[in-house]
């Protein structure tokens, strides 16, 4: 009997695509294996495979892009990326689904585009097997609307390969306008962006990509997490901008040391004898601005910032420095970074320059939509301009530069002084050996992961270039290298999610020492693979270097005790207080960043907490956390126009959070619900906590099974009152036996082989045939976690791993030291009951 062919899935349109005409089915082949290989092996992290959707866009050629990410995500909901690039027909949906083809990488696109595309295997589209079940595409181009959804659960299961799996058939639809409407606001409610894109000034063509029936990674990402994700690889440039539920994302680089900067037509008459000054005015709209004679009105501003804008992952999307000309919003030389000015720009100072400006006036002589200026006297007007000003910030730098010590180098300037036979040879030597052997243990440490990566390194090979010019910052994963080579940018690159890195870069005087320490770690290991030491034990010795500096960057963490001691300390002394309320939130379990500054919040507390059941979305929540110190000895409450709690409830939207949490020594009218303190942070959703009260709960947090989950309801209380009331509930938690406790000490200390680690599974394991009963072993992982936190040099503690870093009864003692310290409340009789266990 012949084996009967599997039959052909086809998939309808999502449930919330309204109407619809039939008009093609699109047929796919696609097997799991090479969905999985190709979105889980590629895109493991979700905020990684959500970055890709973001760079699709980038390809199509996108100015805007919207996404729409909802609160309390579940397996429910339906999260949109959207933006105004090109989109696709019938034919380009066909394409769509081709996998491992793109048309991206053409002479032709990168013209009609003016950009390099990020994407060119055409598999990014899978990156969203990730996040979701089913992804639908809703396009707009050439004034009409087709939707199509590709369903992955009716692929798991088929084939390995390609040509094992049967043809899908994807059902195409057509949409009229109203259709096209409804379908984007059943996905994702009355969105601003649905007015945009159906409004008076639509853009012509747009996409839509929707993804819904989450897996457990797409109702696991994080908001804040992707904001900073997509803020780092986001480039300073006005041809692109991103919005995240509404409020837009803006590039990090923004936050960079600015040293000196331009305003188009007010500083221009600052100075007489600049030969500007008399062309200075206002426009139409009573704006500053310069008038040529030829070129018109311009307007604009520059910038000039400490370090180069020419770094980061936001490069592989577009350019941060240069000139950006805008004629009619729109910027018109978008790869031209000098814009054609015929002077030999100074690369040291252009790499940290940018200047926009707009200049309306330009728009008679462009010679069409995407090509340029045509050569006139107004185009040599304006470069002369935009070269005047650049020429300002050269001589601003350089009074900069000649008024700082000339003792005082920069970490640059350190290598480039050095030999170049200890600095440049051996680097080259061994970019030739990986480029002649391909030796996998040396390919990630030269950064050698592209073919344009591979172009550069051949290049710098047989030049006389340095191969370090430069020593930059970047973020390359957490479980990253901790310095890389860049031969793209003749750069060492000092990852910035590196433990290590990350636990001192925020100190002033510490960027320099890290870079420093960073590029003679590389050196050395350069040092040793051009002596012939083995490949294999140089990436050993490496490997175990990194482990013990990851390790170290986590030592000598903070007890209860002391934390809440340094909380009562701080009361009067604003940094102090800072840095205790993020060692407070740490303790309690929260990952905490830490931001400062007087225009941001002070840190963000994120709670990983994930999904608490099958099915069910994420339960991860972040804190905006501010604190506020009351340096007048006389005065210990804080007023409501201190508060400044609606300033507070900006940071929060701005960074995504979901909670705000304000630590303050006291608040006025903190007794009476009615206060105006109270309304206030009712009406902008501020929790206020006393810092008595955030020491009394980091204490409490020793001996009871307090950690976020727990906390949860604290953030939504907004009074005072509230908040002790719910901390007295915390108080009421039966606190750990102390009979449990030597139970758990001694198990830990009978498992422990050759000093190694002992999993909660291992101690809730002897505990059930101990107990004869079964003890949760959230409840097992509450007790060592307080118990780590009350002596963390003497437990050591990582996720559910455990350790004693000295005997038992050593341990006891210095835990009966730490609770002495402490209050009754917290303590009680522990440490004496302890002890008597002990003996």
């Amino acid at each position: 009997m012949a084996k009967k062919e599997p039959s052909e899935p086809h998939v309808k349109p999502a449930d919330f695509v309204q109407g619809g005409e039939h008009k093609k089915d699109i047929v796919v082949r696609l097997s799991y294996s090479i969905i999985e290989r190709f979105s889980e092996g590629l895109y493991s992290s979700p905020n990684k495979a959500f970055e890709e959707l973001v760079s699709n866009s980038y390809d199509a050629g996108a100015v805007r892009v919207w996404l729409v990410i909802p609160d309390n995500l579940c397996s429910d909901s339906v999260i949109a990326v959207i933006d105004d690039g090109e989109s696709m027909d019938l034919e380009g949906l066909d394409e769509l689904w081709n996998i491992g083809v793109s048309n991206k990488r053409t002479a032709k696109y990168e013209t009609e585009h003016e950009r390099a595309p990020i994407g060119k295997f055409g598999i990014g589209k899978l990156a969203t097997y990730v996040l979701c079940s089913q992804l639908t595409y809703i396009c707009c181009r050439e004034g009409k609307y087709l939707a199509v959804t590709m369903d992955y659960g009716k692929v798991e299961g088929h084939g390995k390969g390609v040509g094992d799996a049967p043809p899908m058939q994807l059902e195409a639809v057509e949409l009229d306008r109203a259709e096209a409407r409804a379908s984007l606001e059943a996905a994702i409610g009355d969105n601003d962006v649905i007015g945009i894109l159906f409004g008076k000034d639509a853009p012509e063509s747009w996409t839509a990509a929707l993804m819904s029936a989450l897996r457990e990674e797409g109702a696991r990402l994080s908001r804040p997490m992707l904001n900073r994700i997509l803020s780092s690889a986001l480039p300073l440039n006005p041809s692109f901008k991103l919005w995240m539920n509404g409020t837009e994302i803006e590039s990090s680089k923004a936050s960079g040391e600015l040293i000196w900067n331009w305003e188009v037509g007010i500083h221009d008459a600052s100075d007489k004898k600049w030969s500007y000054a008399d062309r200075v005015g206002t426009d139409d709209e009573g704006r500053p601005c310069v008038k040529l004679g030829e070129a018109g009105v311009v307007r604009g501003t520059a910038e000039l910032y400490k370090f180069t804008l020419k770094k980061g992952k936001s490069e592989k999307w577009d350019r941060s420095h240069g000139f950006f000309v805008r004629v009619r919003n729109r910027v018109i030389n978008l790869v031209d970074a000098d814009f054609g000015v015929d002077v030999e720009l100074n690369h040291a100072t252009f790499t940290r320059f940018r200047m926009e400006v707009d200049a309306d006036d330009l728009d008679q002589y462009l010679l069409s939509p995407r090509e340029g200026v045509k050569d006139s006297p107004a185009l040599k007007e304006i470069r002369e301009y935009l070269l005047a000003v650049f020429n300002r910030a050269r001589v601003a730098l350089k009074d900069k530069d000649d008024s700082a010590s000339e003792e005082i180098l920069t970490p640059e300037e350190r290598i480039a002084s050095a030999p170049r036979a200890l600095r440049d040879a051996p680097i080259k030597r061994i970019l030739r050996r990986v480029l002649e052997e391909d030796e996998p243990t040396i390919r990630e440490a030269m950064g050698l992961t592209s073919d344009e990566a591979r172009s550069a390194a051949e290049a710098l090979v047989a030049s006389e270039d340095r191969a370090i010019e430069e020593i930059m910052t970047d973020n390359l994963g957490r479980e990253g290298r901790m310095v890389q080579f860049d031969p793209e940018r003749h750069a060492l690159l000092l990852n910035l999610d590196h433990p290590f890195v990350n636990n001192y870069i925020d100190r002033a005087d510490a960027v320099e020492p890290l870079k420093l320490f960073g590029a003679t770690d590389f050196l050395t290991e350069i040092f040793m693979l051009d002596e012939d030491v083995a490949p294999a034990l140089v990436e050993k010795i490496r490997s175990m270097r990194d482990e013990f500096l990851r390790a170290l960057a986590l030592t000598h963490p903070r007890s209860a005790g002391v934390v809440a001691e340094a909380l009562r300390d701080a009361i009067t002394l604003r940094n102090e207080l800072e840095d205790a309320a993020a060692d407070a939130l740490t303790l309690l379990g929260f990952e905490v960043t830490r931001i400062g500054g007087n225009a941001d919040a002070d840190g963000l507390a994120e709670a990983r907490l994930g999904a608490r059941g099958a099915g069910e979305g994420s339960t991860d929540y972040v804190v905006a956390y501010d604190t506020k110190a009351i340096e007048k000895q006389e005065s210990k409450r804080l007023s409501v126009t201190s508060a400044r709690t609606s300033v507070l409830r900006v940071h929060r939207e701005e960074k995504g959070a979901d909670f705000t949490l304000l630590v303050a020594p006291g608040y006025q009218g903190q007794d009476m619900d009615d206060s105006l303190l109270s309304k206030v942070c009712a009406n902008d959703h501020v929790t206020p906590i006393k810092v008595e009260d955030l020491a009394r709960l980091v204490e409490l947090a020793a001996l009871r099974p307090i950690n976020p989950h727990r906390l949860r309801p604290m953030f939504t209380k907004y009074t005072v009152a509230e908040v002790v009331n719910f901390i007295d509930e915390m108080a009421a938690l039966e606190p750990s036996e102390p009979a449990m406790i030597m139970k758990i000490l001694n198990i830990i200390n009978q498992e422990s082989k050759a000093e190694d680690a002992v999993s909660v599974d291992v101690i809730k394991t002897h505990l059930k045939l101990d107990l004869k009963r079964e003890v949760p072993a959230q409840e097992v992982r509450d007790i060592v976690t307080g118990l780590h936190r009350l002596v963390p040099d003497w437990i050591w503690l990582q996720d559910d791993w455990v350790a004693l870093n000295a005997s038992v009864r050593a341990v006891i003692a210095e835990l009966r030291k730490a609770l002495a310290d402490m209050s009754d409340e917290a303590a009680g009789d522990l440490g004496d009951a302890l002890e008597a266990e002990g003996n």
